[in-house]
C-alpha cells in the first residue's frame, strides 16, 4: 500500500502542497519540474493540530480503524489529497483520534519519481 500525491519540486524539496519531502543526494534538481511522491503509510507521521511549521500540512481525519498492532487512519489534506498513515500502538496519539478531529501531517521520508504527463489531480491508494 502507499500513497501517490502529485507534486513540485522547489528548492530541494518535493512538495505536495504544504507537506514537503526533502531530497538529498547529486544530482537533484534545485527546483521545478513535476513529480509524483509516494509516501508509505508508515512514513506518514501524524502530530496534534496547532502552528505547522515548514513542510506540514493540515488533515481531517476521516476514518480511524485497528489492523493488528497498527492504527490505520485515513486522513484528506488541507489540499484535498487522500491519505493513509500507519500508526504503532505506541504513537502518543492512537487513544485520541477520531473521525472528524484535525491534525497536522508531516513526512519522514518518501520516493519522488518523475512525472512526465504533469498530471496534477491525485491519486488513490493502490
Amino acid at each position: 500500500e502507499v500513497n501517490v500525491l502529485p507534486g513540485q519540486l522547489y528548492r530541494g524539496s518535493a512538495y505536495a502542497g504544504n507537506l514537503a519531502i526533502r531530497m538529498e543526494g547529486n544530482g537533484i534538481p534545485y527546483h521545478g519540474g513535476t513529480v509524483k511522491v509516494l509516501l508509505r503509510p508508515e512514513d506518514v507521521t501524524l502530530l496534534p493540530p496547532g502552528i505547522g511549521e515548514a513542510g506540514q500540512t493540515n488533515a481531517r481525519v476521516n476514518l480511524v480503524s485497528w489492523l493488528g498492532p497498527h492504527l490505520r487512519v485515513e486522513i484528506t489534506t488541507e489540499e484535498g489529497h487522500p491519505l493513509t498513515a500507519l500508526l504503532q500502538r505506541s504513537h502518543p496519539m492512537v487513544d485520541h483520534l477520531a473521525a472528524g478531529d484535525t491534525v497536522r501531517v508531516t513526512a519522514l521520508r518518501g520516493t519522488v519519481l518523475p512525472d512526465p504527463l504533469g498530471a496534477k489531480e491525485p491519486e488513490y491508494i493502490l
